[in-house]
């Protein structure tokens, strides 16, 4: 229950004190980029390494499967076909390189 409580104000608190007046263009600006900036940060490591340790691309399944993934993200911007692409493809991949 803290926990709820917690997560509640920690997204509510903000959202409150923002809501009723205008943010500065650069504010918003600098928010537009928050998401993609985490994002790489999240897809890095998984992409660029295996067991903590640093691999080339062309040994990392991970890697080959974002390649279709993201195609198929641009070009049809529908999540779950992405997700069926990733997973099918890093599937296929682990087990031919294995």
């Amino acid at each position: 229950m803290v926990m709820a409580l917690g997560t509640y104000l920690a997204r509510s608190v903000p959202m409150a004190m923002t809501s009723r007046r205008a943010l500065p263009p650069r504010f918003v600006d600098w928010l537009d980029s928050v998401a993609p900036a985490v994002l790489g940060a999240l897809l890095a490591p998984a992409l660029f390494t295996v067991n903590g340790h640093l691999v080339p691309p062309w040994q990392n399944p991970a890697f080959w499967a974002a390649v279709p993934s993201a195609l198929v993200a641009v070009w049809k911007r529908h999540l779950a076909l992405t997700l069926v692409v990733g997973v099918g493809t890093y599937a296929v991949l682990t087990w031919l390189m294995t």
